[in-house]
This record gives structure tokens, C-alpha cells and sequence, in this order.
């Protein structure tokens, strides 16, 4: 080969990053293409049609900010989560990110939105894990995203509460799901009555009923029949949500990623 001679470089396949503009309200991002095309079936399915929208320039939409793809009906603040989490802009991008609970709840809406099945699993762990979701949370997003499991916990948690449903719970979960959880707590009551045993408001304590005072600190003039078995609490939400339940397991099994 002459000294002379130079070969032209061949292009990296892999890291040939090609980017892309969305408008999300009155904000523009321009972001890598490759995650959107490569983890969300949405958008793989949107960049293999041709667009026929062309700027001044001849510009495909999206390929640069006088065209830009608009995405409607999501907020911009709710989109930059969903950018972060696949292209996080931490200085040492292998650290994953820190994002908060209502965070994760938009990356996980995004995600189910545009079928990035992988990155939803991935919410659905976070959220899960973090256990702070009260139980009318889990069962209203449970049912907003088909979390089946969400709604299940959900429900046992209303069963075994101490207290009855407040009037917010009610409205929020509905009525017929509030009745069907007042007829289980009452089931719970009636197998508490009949084991002659309770909890005490005041010890704390499991009592054998000896209304109004307790066996243990002979002082308690309030006794609690609280749903104990979490096996028969189970046991209810399996029979009377079944329905909702399994509609939920079966929408959800739409978004597993094969």
C-alpha cells in the first residue's frame, strides 16, 4: 500500500446515533432516536412509515426543530422523565438516576402508553418495591394501567384496616367495591365473634372478648374487630373482585415482554 494512500473510515454500525425532535406542549426535545426505536413498539412502528411531511428544507418531520413530531396529550414535565430514565443525564451515566415516587408513576403511564414493555416491568418493580403507595393508590393506578396485582393488594389492605372505610375511600375506589369490601370485613367480624377473641385499642393486644374490657389490661372500653387472617382476607378479595381482577391480569398480560 502507498504511503500516500488513505482508506476512507467506516462508520461504527452500532453507535451511529441518529437523533430526533418531539414537541411536548410548547417544549422541544431533541433526543437519540435509538431507544425510541429500538424499546418502544409505538414509535418502531411510527419511524418505519415515511413521513410525508416535509419542512421548507425538505426535512422529514422529526429530523430537526422546524419540524418536529408533536406528541399530544402528554405534559413536557412528564416526557423529560420518561428522556432521563432512557438517556440518564447523571455526570457517570452507569449511576442510575434518582426519581421520586410520582416520577416513576409518569415514566410507568409513558411507558405503557407507547409499549415500552421493558422500561414498564421496570416501573412496575420500582413502585412495587418501594411500598409507599397507600392502598386506594394502588388500586386506582392498578386499574388505570392493568396492575392486577396492585388492586389485589389493594383490596386486602381495605379489608384488614382497623378502621372502616372513610367517606374519601369510598368515592375514590366507588361504591360497588365499597360495599363488596364492607360485606368481607363483616364476614371477618362474625369469624372473630365466633373464635371469642379480638384486639384491644388500648394494649394493643389480642383479647379474649369480654366486652367492654380486656382480658389483658382490664382497662379497655373500646374493643376493635379487626379482619385478622390475611389467608381469609385473601380469600375475599379473590371472590368478590374476581372480575375486576382478572380483567386486569389479562389487559396486563398484553404489555409482557416476550
Amino acid at each position: 500500500m502507498s504511503p500516500s494512500t488513505t482508506l476512507a473510515p467506516n462508520l461504527d454500525e452500532k453507535h451511529d446515533w441518529v437523533t430526533v425532535v418531539f414537541m411536548v406542549e410548547d417544549t422541544l426535545f431533541r433526543v437519540p432516536k435509538y431507544h425510541f426505536e429500538k424499546s418502544s413498539e409505538v414509535f418502531q412502528g411510527m419511524f418505519a412509515i415515511p413521513s410525508g411531511k416535509k419542512d421548507a428544507e425538505g426535512g422529514a418531520e422529526g429530523e430537526n426543530i422546524s419540524n418536529p413530531i408533536r406528541l399530544e396529550g402528554v405534559k413536557a414535565v412528564d416526557f423529560r422523565c420518561l428522556v432521563e430514565i432512557l438517556y440518564p443525564p447523571s455526570e457517570t451515566p452507569w449511576q442510575p438516576g434518582n426519581k421520586t415516587e410520582d416520577e416513576w408513576k409518569s415514566i410507568l403511564r409513558l411507558a405503557t402508553l407507547w409499549r415500552f414493555l421493558r422500561l414498564r416491568s421496570k416501573a412496575i418493580e420500582v413502585l412495587t418495591n418501594e411500598q409507599k403507595m397507600d392502598a386506594v393508590e394502588r388500586i386506582l393506578l392498578g386499574r388505570e394501567l392493568s396492575v392486577s396485582e396492585w388492586i389485589q393488594s389493594g383490596y386486602k389492605d381495605l379489608i384488614m384496616q382497623e378502621k372502616p372505610l372513610t367517606e374519601e375511600q369510598v368515592e375514590k375506589i366507588g361504591l360497588s367495591p365499597a360495599v363488596r369490601i364492607f360485606r368481607a370485613r363483616e364476614t371477618g367480624k362474625l369469624r372473630i365473634l365466633n373464635s371469642r377473641s379480638t384486639k384491644c385499642l388500648t394494649c394493643s393486644r389480642t383479647a379474649t372478648l369480654k366486652i367492654p374490657y380486656c382480658n389483658n389490661c382490664d382497662q379497655c372500653h373500646s374493643i376493635t374487630l379487626t379482619f385478622y387472617d390475611p389467608s381469609s382476607a385473601q380469600s375475599a378479595v379473590d371472590t368478590e373482585f374476581a372480575a375486576e381482577i382478572s380483567q386486569a391480569r389479562s389487559d396486563g398480560a398484553a404489555y409482557q415482554v416476550s
